[in-house]
């Protein structure tokens, strides 16, 4: 199964360095998956995409608990814990982005490396 893998891989048609530079931008993971390193690319993807649904449930809390009292007619209060929030969702944030360059850089030096070829 794995040599069927191997051997379809190596008869698609490469793709261009821009494509693949593109691909991981927009998809982290992605690059390294049209590279031929599958293991790698669940190793970006599958964080990627925790660390995007964690950043958005974090931003829908933060929202909810600053403009709720606000659009219920109370003064606007940031009560200590959205701070406790606010950590966490920087943190979170630092994190993908890190993963994030850390895919596109290693997408570009593969896709020299096989351009290269």
């Amino acid at each position: 199964m794995a040599a069927n893998q191997d051997q379809s891989a190596s008869q698609q048609k490469p793709h261009s360095f821009w494509e693949l530079v593109w691909l991981s931008v927009f998809l982290p993971g992605a690059g390294q998956y049209f590279t031929g390193q599958r293991n790698k690319c669940l190793a970006i993807a599958i964080p990627s995409a925790i660390l995007f649904v964690d950043i958005m449930v974090h931003t829908f809390i933060v929202a909810q608990m600053v403009f709720a009292p606000v659009m219920a007619g109370e003064p606007m209060v940031i009560r200590e814990e959205v701070f406790l929030i606010l950590r966490t969702l920087l943190i979170h944030t630092g994190l993908a982005i890190l993963l994030w360059i850390y895919a596109l850089v290693d997408t570009i030096i593969t896709a020299k490396r096989l351009n290269a070829q």
